[in-house]
């Protein structure tokens, strides 16, 4: 008897996502809307939590929300997805932060400089300090160009905590990180 192959995770995701668009093609325009909107009053309900500190229950609220909403709603998936991360930055789970920070950005780039920040608070946590420190400086520049200074948020804190272990790694590789990530982007 030959022994099964385990199917890889994101090809049994990738499926479901191909099964669940194909199903929703076929839904009427007022059923996505009702969809959206009571994908909506779950996410509120999770903001709700949120606030009390009951991290666990909103994260299952965003996720029922995910799961709701039609996929073409793709601002709205991004919205779940960044304030799930959150949550899971709360419950110091910042692997599952990772992920649905990168799909909230896939989903809608326009979300950057706070999803970029949980990101780069992710990374930090997970001690991959490099893209923590890319992240960082984007924010810290996108920021700059909107309002024209970042005197009005504190990045001191993680700043601080990126800074001190990049000096770790300068001193011991030998490495300018900071010109490195100016060099890259």
């Amino acid at each position: 008897m030959k022994p099964v192959k385990k199917i890889p995770e994101f090809c049994v995701e990738a499926a479901i996502f191909c099964r669940r668009a194909n199903l929703e093609d076929l839904l009427p325009v007022a059923e996505k809307q009702h969809r959206i909107k009571v994908a909506d009053e779950m996410k509120e309900q999770g903001n709700t939590l949120f606030k009390k500190g009951k991290f666990k229950e909103a994260i299952d609220l965003y996720t029922e929300a995910l799961a709701v909403c039609p996929l073409s709603a793709r601002t709205k998936q991004a919205i779940y997805y960044s304030n799930r991360a959150e949550c899971f930055l709360r419950v110091n789970d910042p692997q599952r932060a990772l992920h649905d920070c990168n799909r909230a950005l896939c989903l809608d780039h326009s979300m950057n400089v706070k999803v970029q920040w949980r990101r780069s608070r992710a990374y930090q946590r997970l001690n991959i300090d490099y893209p923590a420190w890319l992240d960082m400086y984007c924010i810290k520049e996108e920021w700059k160009s909107d309002k024209g200074d970042t005197s009005g948020v504190d990045f001191k804190e993680l700043e601080g905590a990126l800074r001190e272990k990049v000096c770790i790694v300068d001193k011991e590789q030998n490495i300018d990180l900071e010109r490195k990530a100016v060099d890259y982007l």
